[in-house]
């Protein structure tokens, strides 16, 4: 159960240095199902700057369910994950303070591995309305890291929504 919990609040959120284009940030992965860990093909990816809101762009992941776009620096993003029947998820990645140093070696690349639940009539998903993780940069570790005190804060209620979740599809 730890371990399902871990996987579901971080989503195998990994950022990794790598050489992206223009200086961006690349940021791939697959979109999966929470239950069954396969994937979700043609699952949508809606991407919108959080503070002005006028760059809005969607992405469509592949027949496996892969994805991948770029994001440009000095911006704060909110990713949001959808399939057709499934809870949608975010993320918001904050690269406003990332240092030019970071991007010396033509970028950083992130791989996200998103889980989607499936729709259950009663149970209120209403908690993920909020990211489910936020990345922003780390001066201590130079690097682009994801804000475990923000996910340690919405864990308890991560973990009610798993719990109702489980006993639902274990009542099928």
């Amino acid at each position: 159960m730890k371990a399902q919990l871990i996987f579901a609040l971080l989503a195998l959120l990994f950022c990794l240095p790598a050489t992206a284009q223009d200086s961006s940030l690349y940021v791939y992965g697959t979109i999966r199902d929470y239950s069954t860990r396969d994937s979700l093909p043609y699952s949508q990816i809606d991407i919108k700057e959080i503070f002005n809101g006028k760059k809005h762009s969607k992405v469509l992941a592949n027949g496996r369910g892969r994805f991948e776009f770029y994001l440009e620096r000095n911006r704060v993003y909110s990713a949001s994950f959808s399939s057709e029947g499934r809870v949608a998820k975010s993320v918001e990645i904050n690269l406003l303070n990332a240092p030019d140093s970071l991007w010396d070696d033509g970028g950083v690349a992130m791989n996200i591995e998103m889980t989607l639940f499936k729709e259950v009539p009663g149970i209120s998903f209403s908690m993920l309305e909020q990211p489910i993780g936020k990345c922003k940069y780390d001066p201590a570790t130079d690097q682009l890291a994801w804000d475990l005190a923000y996910t340690e804060k919405i864990k308890g209620e991560l973990e009610q929504l798993l719990k109702k979740y489980q006993q639902a599809e274990e009542a099928k």
